[in-house]
Parts: structure tokens; C-alpha cells; sequence
């Protein structure tokens, strides 16, 4: 009776787990939507961009899971609304993306609006609570990474500062113990 009360509780928790997985994907839509109109991509990019600027069309493909012909179309999406410029490389075979003013507005914009959802998630939860959750969360993070989930693409909506200023990002130490850049 003891195994099947722990397949039970094993698969509730999969389930709550699952169920505010898909609320917090839904959240981060929401978020992306109420500033651009490119969905997620376009908003993972600008982000992405805000943290990183200067890097080119296949690195940034490469971090958003799109191909070399998606990340084209996006990015050029993305300068016909004047939120990204490109700059020629020396040798002119690559192309250095970085944000414009109201570009980078955007990217700030989706991460306060990404974490306002975010919290109201969380706001039920107290102190104690919420530590159990950072702690959990950490866990499963540092997992996915050992993995083998690139951290570039687990993070990819990430507020790198928020991340940061409490301690090292879990998801870059785990990447790093494999030897890996993020």
C-alpha cells in the first residue's frame, strides 16, 4: 500500500507540476504579447539581444530554436519595425545584431511585464514556502542543464540581472561543470 501512495503522490506532484508549467508558459505569452506582436521569438530575441548585444543571425537562431531561415525572416521583421539594426562584420559574411533605443525599451518592457505575471503566480506563496520553491526549482533546473538542455535555450526569457544579483545562476554553473559555454 506504501508504493502505490508514493506512485500516487509521485504523479500528483508531476501533475501540479505540468499544470503550473503551462500556467507560467502561459504568463510569459501573455507577457511577450502585451508589448510585441512577434510572439515569443520576437520578444526571446530582443531579449536576448539586451543581454548580448552583438551577436549575429546564426548565434541568435541558434539560442531561439530557429533555423538559419527563421532567424533571417524574424530578425528582418525585426529591423523593418525598428527594433534591431545589423552592422557588417569585417570581411562582410556576418552581421552583428544590436537593439535600437526602442528596441531595447521593448526588451525591458517584456521583462517587467514578464515578471509582474511571474509574481502574481507566486504571490500565494509565503516566505517559507517560497524558499521551497527557489530550492526545488534550482534542483530541477540544474538537472535539465546536466541534461543537456543548452542554458542559452532555458534562459532565453530570462532576466540575467534578477538571475544574478541573488547568486550565481544555476543554470551557467551547471553548464560550466560540463565544460561548456553557455
Amino acid at each position: 500500500m506504501h508504493e502505490n501512495a508514493q506512485r500516487a503522490g509521485a504523479a500528483r506532484l508531476a501533475n501540479l507540476f505540468g499544470a503550473a508549467a503551462l500556467a507560467a508558459t502561459g504568463a510569459l505569452t501573455a507577457a511577450a504579447a502585451a508589448v510585441t506582436d512577434g510572439g515569443l521569438s520576437a520578444a526571446a530575441a530582443l531579449v536576448t539581444l539586451a543581454s548580448e548585444p552583438g551577436i549575429g543571425v546564426t548565434e541568435l537562431g541558434r539560442r531561439l530554436g530557429l533555423s538559419q531561415p527563421g532567424a533571417t525572416r524574424l530578425i528582418e521583421t525585426l529591423v523593418s519595425r525598428g527594433l534591431v539594426r545589423s552592422y557588417p562584420e569585417p570581411g562582410g559574411r556576418t552581421v552583428a545584431l544590436r537593439l535600437t533605443e526602442v528596441g531595447g525599451e521593448k526588451a525591458r518592457l517584456i521583462l517587467g511585464e514578464r515578471e509582474r505575471r511571474l509574481a502574481a503566480l507566486l504571490a500565494p506563496l509565503d516566505e517559507p514556502a517560497g524558499q521551497g520553491l527557489d530550492a526545488a526549482l534550482s534542483l530541477i533546473l540544474g538537472r535539465l542543464t546536466d541534461d543537456g538542455a543548452p542554458a542559452h535555450k532555458t534562459c532565453r526569457l530570462c532576466d540575467e540581472q534578477a538571475c544574478a544579483g541573488a547568486s550565481p545562476c544555476l543554470v551557467d554553473l551547471a553548464w560550466r561543470r560540463r565544460g561548456q559555454p553557455c
